[in-house]
């Protein structure tokens, strides 16, 4: 199912397949995204501590790491601070790659993912006990990755920006951080999709898409789903509407 996820979220985004000649481009996707590549960034995220404020760095660098044999234009860190229940600290910090767009790079799609974890406990609250977090959200970030492996070799007409948020669990804080900068900057945001929990099995083995818009996003996911059911239509979906 994840694999089928990607195939259509890339699509969305619009390319020009370079080096692809007359090949169906849709078909090599459907070739090269694969299952073994998405599960083994989840279990190597996984193993490793995420949890936000006292937190290591090992995950930051795997990811930087990671994306760097991916090829990106530029990559870097938001570093920030933030208020973890009462208490500022610096968790871990955005990562932000970009690939410039060739014929709109000043217009920019963004791919969005929170690589922290959190481990929860109704009794407890939240606690620094070990938490894997594999779905929420090492399958979305995991997501983001695949992508960025199926698209190094394509020229994006609009200008793709992948971030990989921190300190989503305690409030979506890395997210406002990053909204806060690229406010300022004046970066020209026409979408975002997010990947959270894309592998959460909620249905019970069922799998399904849930594709959670508002109003400003309906037109957005109208055309998300188009192309869900252009390109993989036996990839079930739910849509909601906040």
């Amino acid at each position: 199912m994840l694999e089928r996820y990607i195939i259509g979220l890339i699509l969305f985004i619009g390319f020009s397949p370079a080096g692809f000649g007359q090949v169906d481009p849709v078909q090599k996707i459907v070739e090269r995204v694969s299952g073994d590549s998405i599960f083994y960034h989840i279990g190597r995220l996984q193993q490793m501590n995420r949890l936000a404020p006292a937190n290591d760095r090992t995950c930051t660098q795997y990811l930087l790491e990671t994306i760097r044999r991916y090829g990106v234009d530029s990559l870097y860190l938001q570093e920030f601070n933030a208020d973890y229940r009462g208490t500022f600290s610096m968790g871990l910090p955005n990562i932000v790659a970009i690939r410039k767009g060739s014929l709109y790079p000043d217009s920019v799609f963004v791919l969005g993912a929170h690589y922290d974890a959190v481990n929860w406990n109704s009794d407890e609250g939240y606690t620094q006990g070990p938490c894997p977090g594999a779905d929420d959200n090492a399958s979305g970030t995991s997501g983001i990755l695949e992508m960025m492996r199926l698209t190094g070799d394509w020229d994006f007409q609009k200008t793709v920006m992948f971030v990989l948020f921190g300190g989503e669990e305690f409030g979506l804080l890395g997210s406002e951080y990053f909204v806060s900068v690229e406010t300022r900057n004046g970066t020209n945001i026409y979408a975002m999709l997010n990947f959270d929990m894309i592998s959460h099995d909620l249905y019970e083995g069922a799998h399904c898409v849930m594709i959670i818009n508002d109003r400003i996003s309906r037109n957005l996911a109208r055309t998300f789903i188009a192309t869900l059911e252009r390109y993989t239509p036996d990839l079930e979906y739910m849509e909601q509407e906040t």
